[in-house]
């Protein structure tokens, strides 16, 4: 459940610092009645698959917190990753070629590996809900918290909290 909660808590957290809806509608245009340059941001999501139901989830967190305040600079447009590292890469080559000049996603450390070639050699940055941080490098951000990260904050409040002996039920 972890697993899931913190990528989408992620992206909800990103997507409230973007505010766009993913569709058009209603948008204003700049003085002289033409569209102001816009900047496409790919989503890129596991919405068909093994992980569609939290794709399609994390689809619907996105347009709700980008409904409230549009920007009329921004397009974010999804795009489906397939659940599989080949479809994540091929995604992301869509996504670039139709000039997307941000990639959001996708989900695992299998897709982020497959999406950050293209990404890389196009320049195009990536913000991976992955929290495997070895996914990490230039041009491609781990949005994830690692276990790691976990770890040292429970340790924190647990010392915070002068509780010197601690017991851990795990796998």
């Amino acid at each position: 459940m972890r697993r899931i909660l913190v990528p989408l808590l992620a992206l909800v957290a990103l997507a409230g610092c973007v505010a766009q809806p993913l569709t058009r509608v209603g948008l204003a245009t700049a003085p002289g009645g033409a569209e102001p340059p816009r900047t496409r941001v790919a989503l890129l999501l596991p919405l068909s698959g093994s992980q569609a139901s939290l794709g399609r989830a994390m689809q619907r967190a996105t347009e709700l917190a980008l409904f409230d305040a549009g920007n009329p600079e921004v397009d974010f447009i999804p795009v489906n990753t397939q659940s599989t590292a080949g479809g994540a890469a091929d995604a992301a080559r869509g996504a670039i070629t139709d000039g997307a000049r941000v990639i959001v996603g996708p989900l695992t450390a299998a897709e982020t590996s497959a999406v950050s070639v293209p990404a890389r050699t196009a320049r195009v940055p990536v913000l991976a809900f992955t929290n495997d941080a070895a996914q990490g490098g230039p041009g491609v951000w781990p949005l994830g918290v690692t276990p790691a990260q976990q770890v040292r904050r429970v340790v924190a409040i647990v010392a915070g909290a002068g509780i010197r002996r601690v017991a851990l039920g795990a796998p």
